[in-house]
């Protein structure tokens, strides 16, 4: 697989891409930017792509509805803990591990 593989099968989809020591939101409707990321989000659900979500599944699910049937069809992965940001068979589980892997792959 080379990096012009990667770019074209893998992206990552923050629901707030902005650091923060403590996320608190205090929006009262998404920023315009946002809505850009949730329509990536809809067409990777269309996709039937993997889509791992590792923090903020209540933002999401808000803001992009779908991902609530989305998470039955087995192509939805969350982390055991949403506070470590390692990809690992830990914190995923060795299945969704592997599928994390195998997506990354093809």
């Amino acid at each position: 697989m080379t990096c012009d593989g990667l770019n074209r099968n893998f992206a990552v989809v923050e629901y707030f891409p902005y650091y923060s020591s403590t996320f608190d939101i205090k929006l009262n409707k998404p920023l315009e930017s946002q809505h850009y990321g949730f329509e990536l989000v809809r067409q990777a659900i269309s996709n039937n792509a993997t889509i791992l979500l590792m923090r903020g599944k209540k933002l999401w699910r808000q803001a992009v509805p779908e991902l609530v049937h989305y998470q039955k069809s087995g192509n939805y992965i969350t982390p055991h803990s949403s506070r470590n940001v390692i990809l690992s068979e830990k914190n995923l589980g060795k299945e969704n591990f592997t599928k994390i892997v195998e997506a990354l792959k093809t």
